[in-house]
């Protein structure tokens, strides 16, 4: 008899433990997820932040090309003339 009880509580236990394992899985598994989403809006995040900064630059040589040929005499000459 005491076999069949000491058999009933180690099944109440094993069940018991492997209860509480799954929910841990659960909540480990919904915060991989959710470091995931994380990740994956930072990489577009990145993405964009490097295309602006691209542009920027593109932007910045383009106004350094056209400011170079102007020098303090020609800049009075086309303040002069407009």
């Amino acid at each position: 008899m005491t076999e069949v009880v000491d058999d009933a509580v180690r099944r109440r236990t094993v069940s018991t433990d492997y209860r509480k394992k799954l929910l841990q899985y659960k909540e480990l598994e919904s915060r991989v997820r959710t470091a995931r989403e994380n990740l994956r809006t930072s990489k577009k995040e990145f993405g964009k932040t490097e295309d602006d900064l691209k542009s920027l630059q593109s932007v910045g040589q383009i106004i350094g090309e056209v400011l170079r040929p102007l020098d303090n005499e020609r800049c009075k000459k086309c303040l002069l003339f407009s």
